[in-house]
């Protein structure tokens, strides 16, 4: 019988026991998640009043740090991790490295862009635009 587990709360369930696990032990709510291809490092983002990109360390998930503001998250195939966010006005698509240096906007422009995903061999990063809501008066 599946358990429950608290909605938005990050948890995982290991293949040898499948019992649902915390990871996290706070009263946060999680929202996108990615593992890197070693599965040592986990990526999410937090919803607060803005959204946390945070990076967890899987041997010792307490230890966790807030690398930028983003909505959605990924891992690409050479560790730097591409996300969307709002940083610069409106969602754009931005890659910084898992120890928060060399943060980079990679996009620019009307659209809110997001849900990034990088291509296996690095080439190029896939994202979702869309298009700016616009008021209409009078119509």
């Amino acid at each position: 019988m599946p358990q429950s587990h608290p909605t938005g709360k990050m948890s995982f369930i290991p293949a040898a026991t499948g019992a649902v696990q915390p990871l996290t032990k706070d009263s946060e709510t999680y929202f996108a998640l990615s593992l890197d291809k070693m599965a040592g490092l986990l990526v999410s983002t937090q919803v607060k009043a803005d959204f946390r990109l945070r990076l967890f360390n899987l041997e010792n998930p307490s230890n966790n740090q807030v690398l930028a503001d983003a909505l959605t998250v990924a891992f690409a195939p050479n560790e730097r991790i591409v996300f969307s966010s709002a940083m610069s006005g409106n969602d754009e698509i931005w890659s910084i490295n898992a120890d928060g240096s060399e943060q980079r906007q990679l996009t620019n422009d009307a659209a809110d862009d997001t849900t990034p995903v990088a291509s296996p061999d690095n080439s190029a990063v896939f994202l979702v635009p869309t298009a700016q809501a616009r008021p209409t008066f009078g119509e």
